[in-house]
């Protein structure tokens, strides 16, 4: 059960409308939450469509993002005080 008053959590596409919504209670940490919310994305949307996740820092992973990229996911989010480019997630 969900603490009282904590609405859960709403997946929305590029129109702001709701995809689905997911009711169980958050972990302590997005990067744990975001990989069953992404397969649910992708059962949804199909195996070839392009899909932008946005989220804050809490999600910052570098694994993760990798994970992500490879599962046909863009990433948009930050890391407080520091850039980076592309090369950090290249196997190369």
């Amino acid at each position: 059960a969900r603490p009282a008053g904590d609405p859960g959590r709403v997946v929305n596409d590029a129109d702001g409308a709701p995809l689905f919504f997911v009711t169980q209670q958050a972990p302590p940490q997005l990067v744990s939450a975001l990989p069953p919310i992404l397969e649910e994305v992708r059962r949804l949307v199909g195996p070839d469509r392009r899909v932008t996740v946005v989220f804050d820092r809490g999600g910052w992973s570098p694994k993760l993002f990798r994970k992500m990229e490879q599962g046909g996911f863009d990433v948009l989010t930050y890391r407080k005080g520091e850039r980076i480019t592309r090369e950090p997630f290249d196997d190369d």
